[in-house]
């Protein structure tokens, strides 16, 4: 019995490391609404004129598209490119 006490407690301390660790997930921060396929000509600011809230500011929105499509790197986007737009 207490081979197994140490065992269940074992496992529970190893899950809250690894969550400590790993941390929320983006779908948890960020959740997509829809997608878009990107058009010739598009930009994320002209996206974020489209797309965002009234009441949001566009660089917010920018930031928020950025995060979710992972292009932390990157402002490029490709005509044929599908984007997860956040939600309002």
């Amino acid at each position: 019995m207490f081979k197994t006490l140490m065992m269940v407690i074992s496992v529970f301390l190893v899950m809250v490391l690894i969550m400590q660790v790993v941390g929320p997930s983006r779908a948890a921060i960020v959740v997509p609404t829809e997608s878009y396929i990107v058009e010739r000509g598009d930009t994320l600011w002209g996206l974020a004129e489209r797309f965002a809230p009234n009441s949001m500011d566009l660089r917010e929105y920018i930031f928020r598209l950025r995060r979710l499509n992972d292009l932390q790197h990157s402002a490029t986007i490709q005509p044929g490119q599908r984007l997860y737009l956040p939600s309002p």
